[in-house]
């Protein structure tokens, strides 16, 4: 684990992909996954992560990271995180409302993929259901 860790947080990449990849790295319940959502944010941080102190990233980066992040989701939940921030896309978006972005466009994610897989058990319905179905409305030949 820490060899990929490493390897991944420290190989050459753009900005963004070094950011999604450090998000993705450790799972949120890890304690290396807040220290990593320190790292994607300076990464974010234009040339090789070198930001002045305090200053924060643009809306349009965190719109880019929350992009890629839930591009697999069929809503698309990061224009409405954004639009819960109430931000333009040059606004400066500071590390909590990053963090607390990211965070929550995860937590949706993984509920989206719940939610689909218990659609699809209940679309098979239980076995149990079947049976009763079948004893209160036989089919006649």
């Amino acid at each position: 684990f820490l060899v990929q860790y490493f390897h991944a947080a420290l190989s050459e990449s753009t900005a963004l992909t070094r950011a999604l990849r450090l998000i993705r790295l450790a799972p949120r319940s890890h304690t290396a996954f807040k220290d990593n959502l320190v790292a994607a944010f300076a990464a974010l941080g234009g040339q090789q992560g070198q930001r002045f102190a305090g200053e924060p990233l643009c809306a349009g980066e965190l719109a880019r990271v929350l992009k890629q992040l839930t591009s697999s989701c069929p809503l698309h939940l990061g224009k409405a995180l954004l639009t819960l921030l109430d931000k333009r896309e040059a606004d400066p978006i500071s590390y909590s409302d990053f963090s607390c972005t990211v965070v929550a466009a995860l937590v949706l994610e993984e509920t989206l993929a719940h939610a689909e897989a218990l659609a699809e058990i209940c679309a098979d319905g239980p076995a149990w259901l079947a049976a009763d179905r079948q004893e209160a409305h036989p089919q006649q030949p």
